[in-house]
């Protein structure tokens, strides 16, 4: 999970710093998180879940996009 995470976060370019502050905790929280040292609560998740489609990937499924018809 911290794994997926870590890459959800890079990708949308939110530094640590922003993603702690999303969640009233500080930098070292997140690396816990990301490095598997910290179990990530369901109100973390879905509070980190700015990150795009970060919850679905850190939960091992594929998200699904809703495409208008004809697409």
């Amino acid at each position: 999970m911290g794994t997926a995470l870590r890459e959800a976060r890079i990708e949308a370019g939110i530094s640590p710093e922003q993603a702690a502050k999303a969640i009233h905790g500080d930098k070292s929280k997140i690396s816990r998180f990301e490095n598997g040292r910290h179990r990530v609560s369901r109100l973390e998740l879905e509070t980190l879940s700015f990150f795009e489609l970060a919850t679905d990937r850190v939960m091992g499924r594929e998200a699904q996009r809703a495409r208008p018809p004809g697409c």
